[in-house]
C-alpha cells in the first residue's frame, strides 16, 4: 500500500508538472469558502500562484532538466533505503525486505518533514521508529539504532560540509589566488 501511494503521488507530480494542474491554487480556493479559514488565507493565494507560476516556467524552459531531476531525487530515495537495509542487516544480524526498507524510509522522509521545528529531531524519529519497527515485527531496539545511525550520518556530513565551507572561505582569502577562482568560493 505504502508502495502504491509513493508511485502514485509520483506519477500525479509527473502529470501536474506537464499538465499544469495549478493543484495548490484549486486547495486554497476550494479552502478559501470556508469563513474561518477565509481570513487566515487572505492574500497567500496570489503567492501561491507566483510559486506554481515558477514552476511551471522552470520547466518549461528547460524541459531536459526535470527527468535527471525526478532521476536524482529517487536516487536519494534509493540510498536511503539502502541505508536502511545495511544498518537493519548489522543491528539485526538478518535480512529485510525491500517492502519494510520503503517503509523505514518513508516513515523517516515522514519524520523529517512534519518534526522540521524539532533540533535534530530528538526524541521525535527514536521514538516513531522504534514503533514502526515494532509493528513490522524488528523491535524497539532496531528502530532505535537505526535512528541514532542516521543522526549520526546527518552529525558527520554537516560537520563536513561546515568544515570545507570554512576552509574555502580562508581560501578565498589567499593572496595569490587568481580573482575568477574567488568569485567560486
Amino acid at each position: 500500500m505504502t508502495l502504491g501511494a509513493a508511485l502514485g503521488f509520483a506519477l500525479l507530480t509527473i502529470v501536474v508538472l506537464v499538465r499544469r494542474v495549478r493543484l495548490a491554487s484549486a486547495v486554497l480556493a476550494a479552502l478559501e469558502r470556508w469563513p474561518h479559514l477565509h481570513a487566515a488565507i487572505g492574500n497567500r493565494r496570489a503567492d501561491v500562484a507566483d510559486i506554481e507560476d515558477q514552476i511551471f516556467g522552470f520547466t518549461s524552459r528547460h524541459p531536459g532538466r526535470l527527468p535527471p531531476l525526478l532521476a536524482l531525487e529517487a536516487a536519494y530515495h534509493a540510498a536511503g533505503m539502502l541505508e536502511i537495509w545495511l544498518t537493519l542487516a548489522l543491528v539485526t544480524g538478518g535480512s529485510i525486505g525491500f517492502i519494510t526498507a520503503f517503509v523505514l524510509e518513508f516513515v523517516n522522509r515522514t519524520i523529517t518533514i512534519a518534526f522540521q521545528f524539532v533540533p535534530m529531531w530528538l526524541g521525535v524519529d527514536e521514538a516513531g521508529t522504534g514503533v514502526v519497527t515494532t509493528a513490522l515485527h524488528l523491535g524497539a531496539a532496531a528502530g532505535i539504532g537505526l535512528a541514532l545511525v542516521r543522526k549520526a550520518r546527518v552529525v558527520v556530513w554537516t560537520g563536513l560540509g561546515l568544515g570545507l565551507f570554512f576552509m574555502s572561505r580562508s581560501w578565498a582569502r589567499t593572496p595569490g589566488l587568481p580573482t575568477r577562482m574567488r568569485s567560486f568560493l
